[in-house]
């Protein structure tokens, strides 16, 4: 039989103490948010440093626990680490935990999580999420010239999401987020036109337009469908004014 030193023992023994205390708590938080939900995730910290000690031990690799251990308080941050866990790229898939990161990021003013909460909540998701915070935080941004923050805050700004209703305003809005730059808010015009919103009639013309200034800065998605869009236009018939 192998002997085990007593200072091995002593150490196996308080691995062990110390994994049955995670164990304990990946259980408590499991049947309430999830352990790395916004409410659970410093301690959730904590508990990692101990057994991150020995890199064998650590559930979860250096980059992660990077991404978790940096300021969570930073927006960017905040929405990096809600699509580590909604992707599963690194850490246990948990939608629910992730959706709650993006919906914080999206509340102090990163421009990407508010377009991804946006989407979801048009695609019908619930989502416990203050609109007329992220239009707060996203409107000092947007006044300072951030094409990003422009893009996200102009269609809040068409449908009064968190924010008076104001077409007119709105689609200014991101127009000049395309001037500035934005290729994707010419995506954004396109589709917005395509379909219609409050204040905004759909129009296929304006529709191919945008697409074509979204294509014509290298968006391949945008030239497949202006492509389409060209070929399926429909036609007045011959004789016909």
């Amino acid at each position: 039989m192998l002997a085990i030193g007593s200072r091995a023992l002593a150490r196996i023994t308080a691995l062990a103490f110390i994994l049955g205390l995670f164990a304990s708590a990946d259980a408590a938080n499991a049947a309430e948010a999830g352990r790395y939900a916004p409410e659970n995730i410093e301690q959730t910290y904590k508990q990692m440093r101990w057994l991150c000690v020995i890199a064998v031990l650590c559930p979860v690799s250096d980059d992660v626990r990077i991404v978790i251990k940096r300021d969570r308080g930073q927006a960017v941050r905040q929405y990096l680490l809600g699509l580590t866990l909604l992707t599963g790229d690194g850490l246990p898939r948990d939608e629910s935990a992730g959706i709650a990161w993006t919906a914080r990021a999206a509340e102090h003013g990163d421009p990407d999580a508010a377009r991804d909460i946006a989407d979801r909540l048009r695609n019908g998701a619930s989502i416990d999420v203050d609109e007329t915070k992220i239009a707060a935080a996203l409107k000092p941004k947007a006044d300072a010239g951030d094409a990003e923050a422009m893009r996200a805050l102009g269609p809040m700004v068409i449908r009064g999401r968190g924010v008076k209703q104001d077409p007119a305003l709105g689609l200014d809005m991101m127009k000049r987020a395309v001037e500035k730059g934005s290729t994707g808010a010419a995506n954004d015009l396109s589709r917005l036109y395509l379909l219609g919103a409050p204040g905004v009639p759909a129009s296929r013309p304006e529709s191919l337009k945008w697409l074509a200034v979204s294509a014509g800065r290298g968006n391949a998605e945008a030239m497949v469908t202006l492509g389409y869009m060209s070929m399926t236009t429909p036609r007045r018939a011959v004789g016909r004014a």
